[in-house]
Order: C-alpha cells, then structure tokens, then sequence
C-alpha cells in the first residue's frame, strides 16, 4: 500500500491545475490533490455538488464528453460488465492530448466474488491503452512475495513498522515499453499496476 500511495501522490501531484473527472471516485478522497476543477462519478456517488451517479455499464453522459484534461480510475474497472468498453467510456471524457490514470488488479485477490469480475494483467493494460496515447507508462506495484515476507519480518523483528531504507527510490521507476512484448510478465506479480497514457489521440 505504501508503494502504491507514492506512485500515485507523485502522478496525481503531477495533475496540478488540471480538470479530472475520477471513474469510480468512492468518497472522492484524490480531491485533496491540487486540481483545477474535479467531477468524480460512482454508482454509490454522495449528495455533494463534485459527484455524480453513474454506472460503469452506461453510456457517459454527453455533458461530460471531451471537457477533461485527465481521466483517473483506480481500482475499480474489474467491476465493469466489459472493460473494454468501459475503457472507452473513459477516453470518451478526454480532451485530444489528455491524460489517463488506470489502475487496475492482477493477482490481487478478489473483492467481492458477486460484482468483481475481472483480473488484467500489465500486458492485457498495455494493450487495451497504448494505442490511444502518444506515450504509455507501467508501474508494476507489489508482488506475491509481499505479504509472506512482510509476516516472515515481523515475527523476526516484532510488531514495529518496517523501514523505508534512506538509499531506495522513494517510487518504483516507470516501464515504458515500445511494444506489448517488452512488458515484464512474471508469475509473482504484480498485485496491480498503474497505467499512464498521456497525449490522448481522439478516438475515431
């Protein structure tokens, strides 16, 4: 989790001044990054003035249609009846040369087996965004190794947190691969991975 909310306060730090509309928002919690202006949409969205209600499954509300510099979804696509076409839905929002911001689970257990649908794995990531965008970026986050090994350090060392090594990088770095091939595949992970497409190319 603490690799995962790095990765992120750096990318949507990196939003600044920015409009974002946030596919399965929840609480809204990402409004506390320094957007221009926020829209979150969600089937359970709250009474509040940035939210709206909305479906995976629906069409995106033609108001809401090519007026955002940055669309964001994290972790929540694997409930849509075809991720394919929500992805679309997506991109539909996007102003030409905006910015994606996907997450999504690969060997992360399932959530609720009754509504969580799907796994995709970097590859499947890789090929359902790179050919919208100018420039793709992965970020690979935890392995299957994790959980074990974190048990393991705390039966050895006790209860206290772990430490953040001063010599390790504060976030993984980046995979930018120029072709589905040169994404990592691995049977021990990732748990999820973090897609961002920037320079959004209108969809036909």
């Amino acid at each position: 989790m603490r690799q995962y909310e790095r990765v992120l306060a750096r990318i949507l730090g990196g939003l600044q001044g920015r409009s974002v509309i946030d596919f399965g928002a929840g609480s809204g919690w990402i409004r506390g990054f320094p957007f221009g202006s926020y829209v979150g949409l969600d089937m359970h969205a709250p009474d509040e003035p940035w939210a709206m209600r909305w479906h995976f499954d629906e069409p995106l509300p033609p108001q809401l249609k090519g007026r955002f510099d940055a669309a964001v979804s994290l972790n929540a696509i694997h409930y849509a009846a075809d991720p394919n076409r929500t992805l679309l839905r997506f991109l539909e929002a996007l102003k030409p040369g905006g910015t994606l911001v996907l997450a999504a689970p690969w060997l992360y257990p399932p959530h609720d087996r009754a509504i969580d649908y799907w796994r995709i794995s970097p590859r499947g990531l890789h090929r359902l965004t790179a050919r919208h965008f100018e420039a793709l970026s992965l970020y690979p986050i935890g392995t299957l190794l994790d959980l074990p090994l974190r048990v393991a350090s705390r039966l050895v060392g006790g209860v206290s947190e772990p430490k953040i090594r001063k010599d390790s990088p504060a976030h993984p770095l980046p995979i930018r691969p120029a072709n589905e091939s040169e994404v990592p595949a691995s049977f021990f992970g990732p748990l999820c991975t973090i897609v961002v497409g920037d320079g959004f190319r209108s969809l036909p």
